[in-house]
């Protein structure tokens, strides 16, 4: 490796893919916190409360099926973390 080059140390710790994966997810829920932390225009009313009409396919394109679950409790989560009317919408407890 080329003098002044450091690869970050979390990505020496995981194969290359693992570590794409890792960041794409990571990024993934940044930009969800930032839509709730926001009055962000990726939200819209609808049926009383607001849904995220780009955020949910993005999420569903990079991490697909096998990890909808997981994505839509971490939504649940945020949902409670900043009191939106999210639940009823999407079968959160």
């Amino acid at each position: 490796m080329a003098s002044g080059l450091r690869l970050p140390e979390r990505a020496m710790l995981y194969p290359p893919q693992i570590t794409i994966w890792r960041d794409v997810i990571t990024s993934v829920f940044e930009l969800l916190e930032l839509a709730f932390s926001f009055d962000h225009p990726v939200l819209q009313r609808k049926k009383g409360g607001l849904v995220n009409i780009r955020l949910i396919p993005y999420t569903y394109r990079f991490i697909g099926d096998e990890c909808a679950t997981c994505f839509i409790m971490e939504f649940c989560y945020m949902e409670a973390r900043y009191a939106t009317p999210l639940a009823p919408l999407n079968g959160c407890p």
